[in-house]
């Protein structure tokens, strides 16, 4: 506070200090003046440079000073004094009242003032919300995301035969189906940029480190199943008992309670043979060891998973990450390799990195040794070769490891998938049930058109192919 009063006193201006949540502090008051209207009323303004207030200051045709201290401060400062729209930015920790108080005068300038008007004209003719539309379109793959037929219409289906696909929206997918021209089988839900999570590798060390104590874990916590579940179980079962027990002695109690003289006729053969009292076969002594050894079963299988996985899909897939990335850290280019989907991308990985591996080790060795020596004479024969010997143990390491590896995942992968139909189908039942809300609420579709269009790619593709769908 003291630097701001001293900056103000020197240049013989009055100002008004707003302390946000900077830490500033003064005399209390119920008046609060938002920053779009007070900044129409100062001669210039100074803060901290963040993108809003910055923005609302030169909309207003302020000069502007920014003191930054964080995240994209500097860069706003930079971008104002580059203007002339204000001083160059003053970082908080060199902040004093000299200086504070020559960026205030820059700021009362007329050549400042000029510049932060002209800023605030170009702002006044351009729509905000128009460009940031824009420049988000601009950034989205929109020849990856419409429909092959009805290019205004997102694409959510696709129609696969050879290595080509025909991308349909929900209206096309929906038409061509009630017209008889698609069989619902044919079509695949659709997305254009598919997620794959992968864990980012450094190097060999720590990918194996990793991947070893994650294995480890999941083992110990596949084996403690083995016999927690069975105990998790029995209590389960017993308090299940318990609750049925105790609800069938307060049906009894209530009947005899309310009518005694029918309890009184009741054998106990008859009461034996009652559904309402006799013991559930799930409690039963059998039962019991059933369930427990049924939980104990599926906690080893989950080990036995677990392992399973480990052993030939973590492991083996970390080493050759670690190795693959190893050139990395030493500056050069790592290849990057398609996303392992199923057991023929996994194949083509691993025949890929088989084949880069093994050129690029032995052809290392020679280039970085000659690059050396070009660049720094003997010395750089030395560290060229050093650096060839890596990238050959690194990348003949990764191609021999890799051949394994990568078909493993995909073989992983591809059991995945086909374990999880049940769920893809859903998906896609959900998703027809979306074509049909999406085409009862849109305008009449073009009938002729599409299917017209669809025959055109049948004619195509048929030549193309000799298939038919």
């Amino acid at each position: 506070m003291s630097i701001i009063l001293e900056a103000v006193e020197r240049t013989g201006t009055r100002a008004i200090i707003a302390g946000g949540w900077s830490g500033l502090r003064g005399e209390q008051d119920s008046n609060i003046a938002p920053h779009e209207w007070l900044f129409q009323h100062v001669a210039a303004v100074v803060h901290h440079g963040g993108a809003g207030t910055t923005a609302c200051g030169l909309r207003n045709g302020k000069p502007t000073t920014i003191i930054p201290f964080f995240g994209d401060q500097p860069f706003w400062g930079n971008m104002v004094a580059t203007a002339g729209a204000g001083p160059e930015p003053i970082p908080f920790h060199d902040l004093t009242a000299a200086k504070l108080a020559d960026a205030i005068t820059y700021c009362l300038t007329p050549h400042a003032t000029i510049v932060a008007q002209s800023i605030a004209d170009s702002m006044g003719q351009e729509s905000g919300v128009s460009a940031a539309v824009d420049s988000f379109h601009a950034h989205l793959p929109q020849q990856r995301m419409t429909c092959d037929l009805l290019k205004g219409e997102t694409a959510v289906w696709k129609v696969k035969r050879g290595t080509k696909a025909t991308k349909l929206s929900a209206t096309a997918a929906l038409v061509l189906k009630r017209e008889g021209l698609l069989l619902e089988k044919h079509l695949i839900p659709y997305q254009s940029k598919p997620f794959v999570i992968h864990t980012k590798r450094w190097e060999h060390l720590t990918a194996i480190s990793s991947t070893s104590l994650s294995t480890i874990s999941g083992m110990a916590e596949a084996s403690t199943g083995v016999l927690i579940e069975p105990y998790k179980e029995y209590k389960r079962l017993r308090s299940n008992r318990s609750h049925e027990t105790s609800a069938l002695g307060s049906s009894t109690s209530s009947t005899t309670c309310g009518c005694s003289s029918v309890t009184e006729s009741v054998t106990p053969a008859a009461a034996a043979s009652s559904p309402s009292i006799t013991p559930s076969s799930e409690h039963s002594e059998p039962e019991y060891a059933k369930r427990m050894a049924l939980a104990s079963a599926t906690s080893f299988g989950k080990f036995l998973g677990r392992t399973s996985r480990g052993a030939f899909v973590d492991l083996p897939l970390a080493t050759v990450e670690g190795l693959h990335a190893v050139p990395g850290l030493y500056g050069e280019e790592v290849r990057i390799y398609d996303p392992v989907l199923d057991w023929r991308t996994g194949t083509l990985v691993g025949c890929s990195t088989f084949a880069h591996g093994i050129y690029e080790g032995f052809t290392d060795i020679f280039v970085y040794t000659w690059q050396g020596k070009k660049s720094q004479g003997a010395l750089g024969v030395a560290k060229g070769l050093s650096k060839g010997l890596i990238s050959f143990t690194s990348k003949l390491g990764a191609a021999t490891i890799g051949l394994v590896a990568y078909p493993n995942q995909g073989i992983y992968r591809s059991l995945q998938v086909t374990m999880r139909k049940d769920l893809m189908k859903q998906i896609a039942e959900a998703r027809w049930a979306d074509s049909e809300w999406v085409s009862r609420r849109s305008m009449q579709a073009d009938v002729t058109l599409i299917c017209s269009l669809y025959k055109e790619f049948l004619v195509t593709r048929e030549k193309t192919h000799g298939r038919r769908y």
